[in-house]
């Protein structure tokens, strides 16, 4: 029989055994295909997950653990990424929600001191926050916070400062680069530094220092005052970003007239160097939970999910 004419019934027909190693070659090619795809496709979710995570911070918060700033910082072509909804605030070159729950106000920082912890004409501790307004969300109404001898008022609050680095090394008394003698002037009679701070400082380093100007204004304020403790909850670095949560604890005082035995003060913040500025973000949930839940913190969280600064 001429086996050019053969059906493919015949062919099975005369050679049985090689048509079943055929098909089991074939069939478990096409399984091989198909598994390779989706494991490919699993590794791939798997290291976009682990980048992700690890260019983001762990708040260690009920609903809002992992914290991405990568996106923090947004390239002038990829301003197609941030939300629809976002509002472009032009003098500091950033975008952040409005969500409708929460207020917006820029103010000065003795305004926004002077409600919380002091009567009108009352200065700040810390000088920096002086040097360029504050844009604040609140959630709700300020309440009366009784008990701390401190803070007097108190409400869900988020904050936004933009510094221009110049101005706030000057502000720090960090010079940017080895000094040298001017020509007036001899190394004699140069004014030191001191011993406080480095005559050099890398950009990283200005992230710190600011850090460090928001731990004196918590810590130096409330860590002897009767009734209130504070603990560093979490401090975290990934690239130029850097995280620090604080929670503060109140014992046997009242909020809008409601007494409590133990009531919390959760605070964040975040601290971004751009190749010109320093962003500041801080946040405040007052709640009877050490843990903030709810709608309040899931708010915050989203808030925070969308701030993005536009890069130089």
């Amino acid at each position: 029989m001429n086996t050019e004419k053969q059906t493919i019934r015949e062919r099975i027909e005369h050679h049985p055994f090689f048509f079943a190693v055929s098909v089991a070659v074939a069939a478990g090619a096409v399984v091989f295909w198909i598994t390779s795809y989706f494991h490919g496709q699993q590794m791939a979710n798997l290291k976009m997950s682990h980048d992700a995570q690890l260019a983001s911070i762990n708040r260690k918060l009920a609903g809002g653990d992992y914290l991405n700033v990568a996106k923090f910082v947004i390239p002038r072509s990829e301003r197609s990424h941030i939300a629809s909804a976002d509002k472009f605030f032009g003098s500091d070159q950033f975008y952040a929600a409005m969500p409708p729950e929460w207020s917006y106000e820029k103010m000065k920082d003795v305004d926004l001191w002077n409600t919380m912890y002091g009567q009108p004409g009352e200065k700040p501790d810390n000088p920096v926050t002086g040097i360029v307004p504050i844009h604040v969300w609140r959630r709700g109404p300020f309440l009366r916070l009784e008990g701390n001898g401190i803070i007097n008022n108190i409400a869900p609050l988020i904050t936004v400062q933009r510094f221009a680095n110049k101005q706030l090394l000057g502000e720090l008394g960090i010079e940017t680069s080895p000094s040298s003698p001017s020509a007036d002037e001899s190394p004699e009679t140069k004014k030191p530094l001191g011993d406080i701070h480095p005559p050099t400082i890398f950009k990283g380093d200005i992230v710190g220092a600011v850090l460090a100007e928001s731990f004196s204004l918590v810590f130096d304020n409330l860590r002897f005052v009767a009734g209130v403790s504070v603990d560093l909850v979490t401090i975290n670095k990934v690239g130029n970003v850097l995280y620090c949560q604080i929670l503060i604890t109140l014992t046997n005082g009242a909020v809008g007239g409601k007494k409590f035995d133990v009531y919390y003060l959760s605070t964040e913040t975040i601290v971004i160097s751009t190749r010109d500025n320093v962003y500041v973000i801080s946040d405040v949930i007052p709640s009877d939970d050490p843990s903030p839940r709810g709608s309040v913190a899931a708010e915050l969280t989203r808030w925070l999910d969308d701030f993005a600064i536009l890069s130089e």
